[in-house]
């Protein structure tokens, strides 16, 4: 049976970090100022109160011109069935005008006649 043990010949070294050149990060983060940096941060990123105020102006400006648009539509549909309705009482006119004259022409006709036949017979012109 396998013994895991220290074996007196057995010579195990721990794990160490190696790799790169030394540098002097550690001494570079402490001369940091973290108010700076985040001063930074914050000056630089999205202004998310200005972009929420410019989309809502956008969306009312974009309401407003919908609200004309429909209210354009709107009038141009009560303009035409105001025209229609107009074109329709005038054709009625005209055609009660035209049977109105049609009548009187036709009266007119008869009474020419009954007085050609008058002036024909007071005339002595039928024998």
């Amino acid at each position: 049976m396998a013994s895991f043990s220290r074996s007196p010949g057995l010579n195990l070294e721990r794990p160490s970090i190696t790799g790169g050149p030394q540098s002097s990060a550690g001494q570079a983060a402490g001369t940091v100022n973290l108010g700076n940096t985040f001063g930074s941060l914050r000056k630089n990123g999205p202004r998310f109160d200005e972009l929420a105020a410019t989309a809502i102006a956008n969306r009312a400006q974009e309401r407003a011109t919908v609200t004309g648009v429909e209210g354009q539509v709107a009038a141009a549909g009560v303009q035409a069935f105001g025209a229609t309705k107009a074109a329709k009482i005038q054709s009625k006119a005209a055609i009660d005008a035209a049977k109105a004259q049609s009548k009187g022409s036709m009266m007119g006709s008869a009474f020419g006649a009954i007085g050609s036949i008058g002036s024909l017979l007071l005339s002595g012109g039928i024998a």
